[in-house]
């Protein structure tokens, strides 16, 4: 068992990517019922189920992609600087190591999760009746 201090890291980036995983699910349960009239409009013009579910999903990827895209270059970049920090105010010489392949899976777990969490949105999506919801609004 590892002392506190070397599994704090490990905590503090799981609660952090559980609160981001909550606020996609969030921001796709929030979007899916402020645009339900477009979901409505877009089922009145062919859409079937499995295309209305699958305009949540390329959302849920496009969030997650642009969360990528900002915070893996962001992130990096910080992890250095306060590497380079804590690195100086100790005297060590070790460099700041970049695990590419652990951000590469990262990436696309992320990806993978996004969809995931989509999937109980797109399936309110898909089922959207649209004379319901047109007569709603």
């Amino acid at each position: 068992a590892l002392p506190i201090f070397q599994r704090l890291p490990r905590v503090l980036a799981l609660l952090v990517a559980l609160m981001a995983l909550g606020t996609l699910a969030n921001v796709l349960v929030t979007s899916i019922r402020r645009h339900r009239r477009d979901l409505a409009t877009l089922a009145t013009l062919g859409f079937r189920g499995r295309q209305l579910g699958a305009t949540v999903a390329v959302q849920a990827t496009t969030f997650a992609a642009l969360a990528l895209v900002a915070g893996i270059p962001l992130g990096v970049a910080a992890g250095r600087t306060v590497w380079r920090v804590v690195a100086d105010s100790i005297a060590s010489t070790a460099a700041p190591a970049t695990p590419s392949a652990l951000l590469a899976l990262v990436a696309l777990a992320t990806l993978l999760a996004a969809n995931l969490i989509a999937a109980l949105p797109a399936r309110a999506a898909a089922r959207t009746h649209p004379a319901v919801a047109l007569r709603a609004e």
